[in-house]
């Protein structure tokens, strides 16, 4: 019986131990997962900046190709259109399904499905312009103006739609109060 006793001393030595050694583990535990949760937060930090550049090289492109869209209805309506512009519709396609494909890894889902409505609208405008370029019609500056119109404004969606998808709209949203003194 007197061996399962344990004395004061034996007591005192064990609860002393375990007062040094818990907190000496409670803090490697601790180190331990805010190690874990700062590399998470890193990688997602250094992915975020990479999607956020994929998006910026896609919304400058598309506000680029927007612009030449505007220029060719803006001819339209001149009477000034010819067939000898530097970025028409055709080359925009090629270019935008290029850039599509350089950015793909960064590219949500919902962008993409925002891209596949974006791009319709310019394949739309790419079969007028070479159909126009095979066979001429009669009086096309109507239906022209209607497609190209059509993909601006597709432009302008999309570029919204990747703001949204940012989430640029929580950026610098609260407003800052400064103490004067």
């Amino acid at each position: 019986m007197s061996d399962y006793v344990l004395d004061k001393e034996l007591v005192l030595s064990i609860t002393d131990i375990m007062k040094s050694v818990i907190p000496l583990i409670a803090a490697l535990v601790a180190s331990y997962l805010t190690y874990r949760f700062s590399k998470k937060d890193k990688i997602r930090d250094h992915l975020f900046t990479y999607k956020v550049k994929s998006y910026a090289l896609l919304a400058e492109n598309i506000s680029n190709y927007k612009r030449d869209l505007d220029t060719i209805i803006h001819d339209l309506y001149a009477g000034k259109f010819n067939n000898d512009y530097i970025k028409n519709p055709e080359q925009i396609e090629i270019d935008v399904r290029k850039i599509i494909s350089e950015n793909t890894l960064f590219i949500s889902e919902r962008t993409n499905n925002d891209l596949k409505a974006l791009l319709k609208s310019f394949s739309e405008a790419s079969e007028i312009y070479v159909f126009q370029q095979i066979l001429p019609l009669e009086n096309p500056v109507h239906k022209l103006i209607h497609i190209y119109e059509s993909a601006s404004r597709e432009c302008e969606y999309f570029i919204d739609k990747l703001k949204s998808d940012l989430e640029l709209h929580r950026i610098n949203t609260r407003k800052r109060r400064f103490l004067l003194f």
